[in-house]
């Protein structure tokens, strides 16, 4: 049996999400206040910190630490490129210039770069959604 080929996965993986990361539909399904807010308490969010939201999607976790936060700095990564454009676009037309959003295969921040907490909002819940554990 052949392997895989991991990049046609990525890019398969990106296009999908691209595809579907800003729609009203999107939106409806996923933007859960509840357990955002949920998430933002766990984290623990603390003055001036620093906060790494990896699989950043359409950005809901990342703006909401950053509305409820905005001393903090928050970075929010993906694989979708055109999810990442758009988010840029919204940090800006929203006034949030706390949150950066960069493409997962954009260079890294090196060792200098430091985060409070870590978290991924929405790899968690896909991955507890059909493991049976509760999200």
């Amino acid at each position: 049996m052949p392997r895989p080929d991991p990049q046609r996965s990525i890019d398969e993986a990106r296009q999908s999400f691209d595809a579907v990361l800003h729609t009203p539909e999107f939106e409806r399904v996923h933007a859960d206040d509840a357990h955002r807010n949920l998430l933002i308490d766990y984290l623990a969010v603390t003055p001036g910190g620093r906060y790494l939201d990896l699989g950043t999607g359409n950005g809901y976790a990342a703006f909401g630490i950053a509305a409820r936060h905005p001393d903090c700095r928050v970075t929010g990564i993906d694989i979708a490129d055109n999810a990442i454009a758009r988010n840029v676009e919204l940090a800006r037309e929203n006034g949030l210039a706390s949150v950066e959003c960069r493409r997962l295969h954009q260079p890294f921040p090196g060792p200098e770069a430091r985060w409070s907490r870590a978290h991924s909002y929405r790899g968690i819940r896909q991955s507890a959604a059909g493991s049976g554990i509760d999200s």
